[in-house]
């Protein structure tokens, strides 16, 4: 690597000024080289080591390549022209490799990859993707499989009221889920949708058979499907469906800033969702699977992925960032954006502007 260096505080400083955030910080996870107009973005800890069920979510910072590969191209490409960002990390052992959580990061990153020419996996990876990879070839191509892939329908949640209380700050992020199912207007009339609202929608994948009673490292599971769920979902009758990520504020009411994460986990969710559109197949339900938006899933020709917070991180709260995903997504039929939503539960959205 002799003719890469080490610019994490060139990027850094940067970032900090952007955001006007002095304590804004890079993760450690993450080692960062520069050669010429190629970033080189290098997870430094073997993936199936940190993809543990108890030790890793997806939204951390050391997972969330897209949410740093999207700042780096958006704010550093603007002062040194065009930047092309590679990614690299260790591959694991061939039988660790089928991890779940190792599975569903080699999809993300396919399914990153080829929506911009600017993103690439780093030459050392190419192979082990292409050959590791369950569900996807390098080029988003399905790969052909013995059995199909499942995904669970939502089993029975338990009936809770809605909260009384009206300010967001007294509410746990379930509390304030179960607000906006049971008045889904308070979002909806926002970014002008009709439809129903449904939250804890399941996403978990399974090779062949769903078995709910393995953990997320049994060999059925493709994807993680402990808590892999999807905190809101909105089903619209024009064929059109629309996932929310909800993240919630400080219990003092100042604006969190959720980890770039965010980002990371309404990519994957709203990925899975097309992919179980009739027309991709991908994933599907079990045949006699029952659920009532069964059918509104894998028709939706068009799946919107919003992040819905208090506050948004400061390297994404900018109309360059949803352009850049929305100019390529919008090619699979892929939208995102962000609604702001205030202590009283007023929806605001922010990107991309209405």
């Amino acid at each position: 690597m002799n003719e890469w260096r080490d610019n994490r505080k060139e990027i850094l400083k940067r970032f900090q000024d952007i955001s006007v955030n002095k304590h804004l910080l890079l993760p450690r996870d993450m080692d960062f080289f520069r050669a010429k107009n190629v970033q080189l973005i290098k997870m430094n800890r073997k993936p199936d080591k940190i993809r543990e069920p108890s030790k890793i979510e997806l939204q951390t910072d050391g997972e969330a390549f897209e949410g740093w590969a999207i700042a780096i191209r958006r704010w550093l490409g603007d002062e040194e022209g065009d930047i092309d960002v590679r990614l690299c990390w260790e591959p694991p052992a061939k039988k660790k490799a089928r991890n779940s959580h190792y599975q569903r990061f080699l999809y993300r990153v396919i399914r990153f990859s080829e929506m911009f020419d600017w993103f690439k996996v780093a030459q050392d990876c190419v192979d082990h993707v292409q050959k590791a990879s369950r569900v996807l070839n390098l080029d988003g191509t399905p790969k052909i499989l013995k059995q199909p892939l499942f995904i669970q329908v939502p089993g029975s949640i338990k009936v809770v009221s809605p909260p009384k209380a009206i300010s967001t700050r007294k509410l746990s992020e379930k509390q304030i889920e179960l607000k906006f199912e049971s008045e889904p207007d308070l979002i909806l009339d926002e970014i002008g949708w009709e439809g129903k609202m449904k939250r804890q929608v399941p996403i978990g994948v399974f090779d062949g058979v769903i078995k709910s009673n393995t953990n997320d490292n049994d060999d059925t599971r493709v994807f993680p499907g402990v808590g892999a769920r999807i905190d809101l979902v909105c089903f619209e009758t024009r064929g059109r469906v629309a996932l929310f990520e909800l993240k919630k504020s400080h219990n003092d009411g100042k604006s969190i800033t959720p980890k770039i994460g965010a980002l990371s986990e309404i990519l994957f969710y709203s990925h899975v969702i097309r992919d179980l559109n009739n027309d991709v197949a991908v994933f599907r339900y079990e045949e006699g699977a029952q659920w009532e938006f069964l059918d509104a899933l894998t028709s939706a020709k068009s799946v919107y992925g919003f992040i819905l917070a208090y506050g948004i991180h400061p390297l994404l709260n900018d109309g360059k960032v949803f352009g850049l995903l929305n100019s390529s997504f919008g090619k699979t039929a892929k939208q995102f954006g962000f609604i702001q939503y205030n202590e009283h539960f007023v929806c605001d959205q922010k990107w991309p502007k209405r």
